[in-house]
């Protein structure tokens, strides 16, 4: 599962646990930029150097519960110069949006994510074709809660 994916399936299951969610894209920007984008979705205006902003925007987030997405499609990983990786990126940049615009990640880039629970545990899968999976790797996750269990 690519890092965009994993960090936006986090926020969907955990969107109660935060008070804002901020989707910053970095591909081909500067600390400045990303800082300016910040600051506008926080709907602050900041001046100064950017050691001063930045510690502004440090301390703004640290008052309330912020989940901080920072996407980068430029940095190398399995998904660089593959096949369809730019439109996935945007697919997932779509999601992003909606789901930092109105708490939902339905959009028309995808299919419809019902919310998740324990008992379905649905998964989107990002990928050429996306679509919902129900409890996915099912036996590595029951492997796993017996290993934190300490069970065998």
């Amino acid at each position: 599962m690519a890092k965009t994916s994993l960090a936006l399936e986090y926020a969907h299951r955990h969107k109660g646990d935060f008070e804002s969610v901020h989707w910053l894209p970095c591909q081909q920007r500067s600390l400045v930029q990303i800082a300016a984008e910040l600051a506008f979705q926080l709907g602050l205006k900041l001046e100064g150097d950017l050691d001063a902003i930045v510690h502004e925007l440090k301390g703004h987030c640290a008052q309330k519960r912020c989940l901080l997405v920072f996407d980068n499609v430029d940095v190398p990983d399995t998904t660089a110069g593959a096949s369809g990786a730019r439109e996935l990126a945007g697919r997932i940049s779509a999601t992003w949006v909606a789901f930092a615009r109105n708490g939902e990640p339905d959009n028309p880039e995808i299919p419809p994510w019902p919310a998740y629970t324990t008992e379905h545990r649905a998964t989107m899968i990002l990928d050429t074709a996306c679509r919902i999976a129900y409890d996915p790797d099912h036996e590595m996750r029951l492997l796993w809660s017996r290993v934190v269990a300490g069970g065998n």
